[in-house]
């Protein structure tokens, strides 16, 4: 499957290489990137952690893109976007008020449980996260896409049902 993406350049022809190998390489790149993620997690400062886990994300797709023989720099906004939304993930999860409270509270009543789950579950959601990702962009580049015409819609529709989570309203509801 070619396909031609209008880009500033007259145009850019994909050809994806989908082989046993290439699918073998971009999921071992994916298993590893999801640990250098969930170890990014464990980094004190909720900032410093987000931007090491944006840092790997980002590496992760740039990998991808090599192992598929996709333009990476072809829509660096894209790119950016998709690596610096588990970072921001990263950081919601470490300084929200609702998290810091349920977690000061847990760890001074029941720090037998709270201090691993304080302790595992950033690293954890991240790596989780991390291996989501980057298995939706596995499947979107065996079928010959690229970042222009990734659908985000579907990847956090996939993430909510992995998550058991019901599925978010096709727009915002008014308050």
């Amino acid at each position: 499957m070619t396909q031609t993406i209008e880009t500033d350049t007259p145009f850019v022809t994909i050809e994806p290489r989908v082989t046993r190998q290439t699918s073998a390489e971009a999921r071992r790149t994916v298993r590893e990137h999801a640990g250098y993620c969930a170890a990014a997690a464990l980094i004190p400062g909720s900032f410093v952690g987000s931007i090491a886990v944006s840092g790997m994300h980002l590496k992760m797709l740039a990998s991808l893109s090599r192992i598929y023989g996709v333009p990476f720099s072809q829509e660096p906004v894209k790119a950016v976007l998709a690596a610096g939304s588990a970072g921001v993930l990263h950081y919601l999860l470490s300084s929200n008020p609702v998290t810091t409270i349920a977690r000061d509270f847990f760890t001074a009543t029941m720090p037998w449980i709270a201090v691993p789950v304080r302790l595992l579950g950033p690293p954890i959601i991240m790596a989780g996260y991390s291996y989501l990702l980057g298995h939706a962009f596995i499947r979107h580049y065996e079928k010959g896409g690229s970042y222009l015409n990734f659908d985000w819609t579907a990847f956090r529709s996939e993430l909510l049902q992995k998550l058991g989570l019901p599925p978010l309203p096709a727009r915002p509801i008014d308050v």
